[in-house]
Order: C-alpha cells, then sequence, then structure tokens
C-alpha cells in the first residue's frame, strides 16, 4: 500500500500519520481531508473503509471554494455549508473533545492541545 511505502521511506509523525490515514481526497498530487474526514479522525479510531482517495477535478475544487465562507466572516455552519453532512452528534461529540473546560469556547490553547495529539 502507498502509504505504508511513503511510511518507511520518510519519517512521520503521528499526527502525520492520522492525517494521511483519514485524507479521502487528493489533487494534483496532494492529499486533503475533508470536513467530515475531520470530524472523523477527530472522533473515530479508524477511517471509514474505501478503495482508494477520490480525486477532485479543477470544477469541483472550485465549487469547494465558492461554497467555502470567508474566514473573517465565520460561520457556526461551516462544516455544514461545505458539501458533507454530518449528524449534530458528531459535532458536539467532537466541540467537547475540544472544549475541555466545558464553558462552551474554545480558545486557542484548547484547539492547541487537540492539534498536538
Amino acid at each position: 500500500m502507498h502509504d505504508e511505502i511513503a511510511d518507511k521511506a520518510i519519517k512521520l509523525t503521528a499526527r502525520e500519520r492520522r492525517f494521511i490515514k483519514f485524507a479521502s481526497v487528493e489533487f494534483d498530487g496532494q492529499i486533503y481531508m475533508t470536513p467530515q474526514d475531520f470530524l472523523e479522525s477527530v472522533v473515530e479510531q479508524e477511517p471509514r473503509p474505501r478503495l482508494k482517495r477520490k480525486s477532485l477535478t479543477h470544477a469541483e475544487i472550485q465549487q469547494l471554494k465558492d461554497y467555502t465562507p470567508p474566514l473573517k466572516h465565520g460561520s457556526s455552519q461551516l462544516f455544514r455549508s461545505l458539501r458533507d453532512k454530518e449528524p449534530h452528534s458528531g459535532f458536539r461529540i467532537a466541540f467537547n473533545m475540544f472544549d475541555t473546560d466545558g464553558n462552551q469556547r474554545v480558545d486557542k490553547d484548547e484547539f492547541l492541545v487537540m492539534a498536538l495529539v
């Protein structure tokens, strides 16, 4: 399997290996996570079974860009509006994993702790 070959050729961190394992799409030779991939990487031990990564076209990339809200606007609907529809319970589980002090907000320090896992 390609991921195993890459793993042996280059020493990857645990985060990099997890990203490679859950990333389900690629474009121009670069792999990416969808919003659903990201949520699954936080709440699941293993990704959903798949034969291979989906190779995106230029048109699909443009469509994703068109649906992505600008960062400066922020959005509580970010993951829902991007294309993957994930049940509310999945968002709550992922959010609670980030919100370690239970104040219903994820501050920078809470996010960085999760980013280091």
